[in-house]
């Protein structure tokens, strides 16, 4: 057995199989959902990583079938906010949901496993030399769990935009933080990060 990692239209499903599955669809499939479910089903995959907005319609494709006994390991997500009525979405075709916050300037920077649909936010920072805080408008370090602009810094963050030094500059504080542009919570002082909302457009 191999293992396979399969990408069709913003879905990563990590699947034990004995073949390698090509992506032939020259776009998004009329029904995305129904698609990624026979992909997951026929190669018995234990493992995606999904957009949030997915979830939903693809656990009543799970559902279709009253005998199913077919679910997934755990199912990590990306590039959209995760709340509670996504997770107890997917805790019906799943045991398990990987939260973290991760982009492409910080690369993964929090990661936690859950079990119950219960948002708490991404988790524990990796390694002790991930900062993160939450500032207001003014910049001025917000102590008490109130929502606020959320900044990280880490040893393995990007360094500069290429031949951008002006975004580079906006991008950063004066301490070195990066200027996620998240808006969040920081839980348990600088040892858990949830993000809340975004203000990027």
């Amino acid at each position: 057995m191999r293992v396979m990692y399969y990408v069709c239209c913003m879905c990563v499903c990590v699947c034990v199989c004995q073949r390698i599955l090509l992506d032939q669809w020259p776009g998004p499939p009329e029904n995305l959902a129904g698609t990624i479910y026979t992909a997951l089903s026929e190669e018995k995959c234990r493992i995606a990583v999904l957009p949030p907005s997915i979830v939903d319609d693809l656990a009543a494709e799970f559902e279709k079938i009253p005998e199913n006994t077919y679910k997934l390991y755990f199912v990590g997500f990306m590039g959209e906010k995760v709340d509670s009525l996504i997770l107890t979405s997917t805790f019906r075709f799943a045991h398990i949901a990987m939260l973290n916050y991760v982009s492409a300037e910080l690369l993964l920077t929090s990661v936690c496993a859950v079990s119950e649909p219960v948002y708490r936010g991404c988790g524990e920072l990796l390694q002790p030399g991930i900062l993160s805080k939450v500032v207001d408008e003014d910049g001025v370090e917000i102590t008490s769990d109130k929502l606020g602009n959320l900044l990280i810094r880490s040893p393995c963050m990007f360094k500069c935009y290429l031949n951008d030094p002006k975004a580079t500059e906006a991008a950063f504080t004066a301490d070195g933080y990066f200027k996620t542009g998240d808006l969040g919570k920081v839980m348990e002082g600088d040892h858990h990060v949830n993000p809340q909302d975004s203000t990027n457009e």
